[in-house]
């Protein structure tokens, strides 16, 4: 299961290395949506919604790094 702080990648298609910075649920719907900002230097900071079978988690998360902290335990952007 991937979640919020977590490094992914695109499994196919493009390249698009990231982190997961939020997660939501389509209206009328319990399909899930991941917001993915792009590590890759030619598109970092790049926005990108994906479903979870598009990607796989790579390396470990984030939430050992201390910038990181304000997000443990939090599900949801907008949980804040």
């Amino acid at each position: 299961m991937i979640k919020i702080g977590d490094r992914v990648e695109k499994i196919s298609g493009y390249k698009y290395p990231g982190i997961v910075v939020a997660k939501f649920k389509k209206l009328n719907s319990i399909e899930e949506r991941f917001v993915v900002e792009c590590t890759e230097a030619s598109c970092a900071g790049m926005l990108h919604i994906f479903r979870e079978g598009q990607l796989k988690k790579t390396k470990d998360s984030l939430s050992s790094h201390k910038w990181w902290k304000f997000w443990e335990g939090k599900k949801d952007c907008y949980d804040l």
